[in-house]
């Protein structure tokens, strides 16, 4: 972790003497200890893992996972001068590539895609992601991530969704910010691991306050009482004058109708429907997936657990 390259420096811009004692401080001053709780806690749920090594205990294949997300080679990725048509490598440290053809790390081998997806599933590097349509379904990067910056304006409130969904996730990133910040006296005070019980306080403040009915709070949205709580970032980049900057309001609203038009016949239909009718009409409409029977909840009880989502348009 400490013996690469790019971060040596960081560590001993001083000289090299005294290097393994500015390490324990480094470690020390941020807390490793409480980073790898939480990785660890985020790998097994709580529990570990069942035995992924014939004939070794369940730790061992545990330990090898953060070994294999630690251990991400630097990445050397080819460019192109557009103007004088040569190719040149430059190493990737705190980015990485995410696509099909993933770039290869320094000693020439290929770079597999679900390492590189656990390396960024993980506190350590890479920090950034850069991914293709490859990222874009199916997959989940909602462990240390809760920002998303799109290359492009998506084409369909559908693909929007496909992209934020990535992050937008059960336990993702944002929630878990907010309850170690709301929750911390809990883990003070537990004799065991401090997420169990920073999660059993936030789920017995949430049913206190009558927000854990529709199953969605804590685990999927939770702001505490902060008045400035951590929040999914999806940022459209719109160039001035551009087609795309005409078409993001329309885009964000038509996805908020989207979801109530999700797994419906003819959406497009359904959609222009929706888009010419009153705010108090589209209320009514509303899906509810919570389990059990609220019909007698009033609407704002409902309206007050929607998902909290930040759309930035720089």
């Amino acid at each position: 972790m400490f013996n690469h390259r790019e971060v040596r420096p960081l560590l001993l811009s001083g000289g090299e003497e005294g290097a393994w004692s500015k390490v324990i401080d480094y470690c020390a001053e941020h807390d490793l200890q409480a980073v790898l709780d939480e990785y660890l806690y985020q790998l097994t749920g709580g529990k570990l893992t069942p035995e992924t090594i014939p004939g070794k205990p369940p730790y061992e294949g545990l330990a090898r996972r953060v070994k294999d997300a630690v251990g991400l080679r630097t990445a050397q990725i080819t460019a192109r001068n557009p103007f004088t048509g040569k190719s040149f490598n430059m190493p990737s440290h705190l980015a990485a590539r995410f696509a099909a053809n993933a770039a290869k790390d320094g000693e020439g081998g290929q770079t597999r895609l679900d390492t590189l997806r656990e390396a960024f599933n993980s506190p350590f590097r890479p920090f950034v992601l850069a991914s293709t349509s490859v990222g874009q379904e199916g997959l989940d990067f909602h462990h240390y991530c809760h920002r998303i910056w799109h290359w492009n304006l998506p084409g369909s409130p559908a693909d929007l969704e496909q992209r934020e969904g990535r992050v937008q996730r059960y336990l993702n990133h944002a929630v878990r910010s907010n309850i170690a910040t709301c929750q911390v006296a809990a883990a003070r005070e537990t004799d065991g691991p401090a997420w169990p019980a920073m999660l059993a306080a936030a789920e017995e403040e949430a049913q206190n306050l009558g927000m854990s009915r529709l199953g969605m709070c804590p685990h999927w949205l939770y702001t505490g009482n902060l008045d400035a709580p951590a929040l999914i970032e999806s940022i459209l980049p719109l160039p001035p004058f551009s087609r795309e900057a005409g078409l993001a309001p329309w885009l964000i609203k038509t996805t908020a109708l989207y979801r109530l038009a999700f797994g419906q016949p003819r959406q497009s239909d359904l959609l222009a429907i929706l888009e010419t009718s009153a705010s108090q009409d589209i209320q009514s409409l509303m899906i509810r997936l919570a389990p059990g029977d609220f019909t007698h909840l009033p609407d704002s009880d409902y309206t007050n657990l929607q998902g909290d989502e930040q759309h930035e348009i720089p």
